[in-house]
């Protein structure tokens, strides 16, 4: 079954399948909880997205006036509850999704379909299937290729008049044949009107090949033969759904044997899914993370929080199936299908030229004493030293706008802290898990207003002194350092006894122990002070133990560097460990970005 969502201003999906005020209450979960989205509010939320002002009047509404227009209208059952998809064909040969449909009733500014055709309950299939290898003979015309008689309007409607298409049709007890295995599914979309019935005589056909500019000249193609199929399709009397307007929020779409469903304003056909959300609250996140997540979201939810009030962050409106269209468009004005860099990167730039995007959504010049500066290429970027024990602590008992501290929303999905930075002396570094380090740096963005990040590996490699390099044998460097290899080896390579003492309780152990049901509980202290170098005024932890989070991120691991050792590019490791069970520590620094004529 197809499902629907909404989207809150705190980056959350919310489930909408059904206008029942009961059913409504019982799609709330508690998953909603860790968005700080209780349930009196998702009903009232729920009630906005539908078009009304709140859950009191909906309950009402949906009883003296939602209720009486599906009896008035025919509409006679929710087609999900009869395990009924009325968005596409029985083949699967047709198929919407509700979000597209959804922005095109919504967003497009044209007209408001009066019926679109997705297929249902017709028996379509594709006469390439049959034909598709062998020569065939419509009015004494030979077709080797039978996709040469789809590119011509005057041949294309002669085959369709032609005994083999109507005796195909027969003898397969079709409703539809589809003349075309490119022509067809090309102009398979809602941004033209192929498979649109309004109230406008001029249609649109648009087609949705990319493969070079010479495609994009043949507009010509999509428009005749988009005329001959549309024609055809609107001689039949299956297929079609009728859209009926409720209010300027919701609209129902109906089948012609009386089942029904909705699409609402800005809907969303799955969740935004991102490996953060398992692991920190979304309140948490910088807002800058990295680019790429950045825009995964921004594409999602159509708004960046320029506004610290949620009052305030007005969504964006955007009808992606065009723009993703268009971005292919423009894209091969000037490329090739061979230096194609994947859809998200052509619509980020598409967006970007637009100044609908933008990663970087405001310049910082704030200059922080106690950071660094670096020049770099075409930034210039301030650097913290180590965050300490010491610092990390006021940050975790802070209370925020919410009054909740981080001790408070910190998931149990991490791994504790506790047993990590039982140390003597609060100066020294903080070891914690990739998801508390970027914590850290939106409480720092919070409280300095500057867009707080990690270092990039890349960036770490410019600013750090010259690597301490240390042999390795192979075996110690993979199983030290990867940490998607089984957990079941212990590493007990002799630096670990010099740098680290374990203890169990009360009780100091003699080596370091295996990795055991109860090993969370095992205290890991530092032997003896840490040694640093200092370079390019900054300290750098050069303990064979310690290591640094950096910024990269990618399903749910992250990458750490060493000042005193090259650690390998392709090495990621869980996020959400501290790195305990490889007997490591692992630290973090704060940066941020000026432009470059900031001083």
């Amino acid at each position: 079954m197809n499902l629907k969502y909404f989207f809150t201003k705190e980056y959350c999906s919310c489930p909408l399948n059904s206008l029942s005020p009961d059913e409504i209450k019982k799609s709330y979960s508690k998953e909603l909880s860790k968005y700080d989205i209780k349930k009196v509010r998702y009903l009232n939320l729920v009630s906005k997205t539908l078009g009304f002002q709140d859950w009191t009047e909906y309950q009402k509404e949906y009883i003296d006036n939602i209720l009486p227009f599906l009896e008035k209208n025919g509409l006679k059952q929710y087609a999900p509850n009869n395990e009924s998809e009325i968005l596409k064909s029985q083949h699967g040969d047709v198929s919407f999704s509700y979000r597209q449909i959804a922005d095109r009733i919504f967003l497009s500014n044209k007209p408001i379909p009066k019926k679109i055709f997705t297929g249902y309950s017709c028996k379509i299939d594709n006469f390439s299937y049959y034909y598709g290898g062998f020569a065939i003979e419509v009015n004494s015309k030979i077709f080797t290729n039978c996709e040469k008689l789809h590119k011509n309007k005057n041949d294309l409607q002669s085959f369709i008049k032609s005994e083999i298409y109507t005796n195909l049709k027969e003898e397969q007890e079709l409703d539809y044949l589809i003349t075309s295995l490119v022509i067809f599914p090309s102009l398979k979309n809602l941004i033209g009107d192929t498979f649109i019935i309004d109230d406008s005589n001029e249609k649109e056909h648009i087609g949705l090949l990319y493969e070079n500019s010479q495609v994009l000249s043949n507009e010509y193609i999509f428009q005749e033969i988009g005329d001959i199929i549309h024609k055809q399709l609107k001689e039949l009397k299956k297929g079609w759904i009728e859209i009926i307007p409720f209010n300027k929020n919701l609209v129902f779409l109906k089948a012609e044997d009386g089942n029904y469903d909705f699409v609402f304003r800005n809907l969303r056909d799955k969740p935004f899914v991102s490996e953060l959300g398992k692991y920190i609250r979304t309140k948490n996140l910088p807002s800058l993370l990295n680019e790429e997540y950045d825009f995964d979201r921004w594409l999602y939810f159509g708004f960046k929080e320029k506004n610290k009030n949620l009052k305030d962050i007005i969504p964006f409106d955007i009808w992606l199936e065009r723009d993703s269209h268009l971005s292919e468009v423009e894209y091969y004005k000037n490329n090739t299908l061979q230096d194609y860099p994947g859809q998200n990167s052509i619509l980020k730039d598409y967006y970007t030229k637009k100044g609908i995007y933008s990663y970087y959504k405001k310049e910082t010049k704030e200059i922080l004493e106690s950071f660094k500066p670096f020049e770099l290429e075409n930034k210039v970027l301030y650097v913290s030293n180590l965050i300490t024990i010491k610092d990390f602590a006021e940050f975790y008992i802070e209370k925020d706008k919410d009054n909740q501290s981080y001790q408070e929303t910190r998931l149990n999905t991490l791994e504790g802290l506790s047993m990590m930075n039982v140390e003597d002396n609060e100066n020294v570094p903080i070891s914690v898990t990739w998801y508390d380090a970027i914590a850290y740096c939106r409480y720092i963005e919070n409280k300095y207003n500057i867009h707080a990040r990690l270092l990039f590996q890349d960036e770490f490699e410019l600013i750090c002194p010259p690597l301490i390099n240390k042999e390795y044998n192979r075996e110690d460097t993979d199983m030290n350092l990867n940490y998607k290899l089984n957990k079941s080896y212990t590493p007990f390579t002799n630096d670990i006894k010099n740098e680290l003492n374990f203890f169990y309780g009360n009780k100091q152990l003699s080596s370091p122990p295996p990795y055991l049901n109860d090993f969370e509980n095992v205290v890991m202290k530092w032997a003896k002070p840490l040694e640093f170098t200092e370079h390019n005024d900054l300290l750098f932890c050069t303990n064979e133990r310690f290591n640094e989070w950096t910024n990269d991120f990618e399903n749910g691991h992250s990458k750490f560097v060493s000042a005193k050792y090259y650690i390998d590019r392709n090495n990621w490791v869980s996020a959400s460990s501290t790195m305990k069970y490889k007997y490591r520590k692992v630290g973090f620094r704060v940066c941020y970005e000026t432009p470059k004529d900031i001083k």
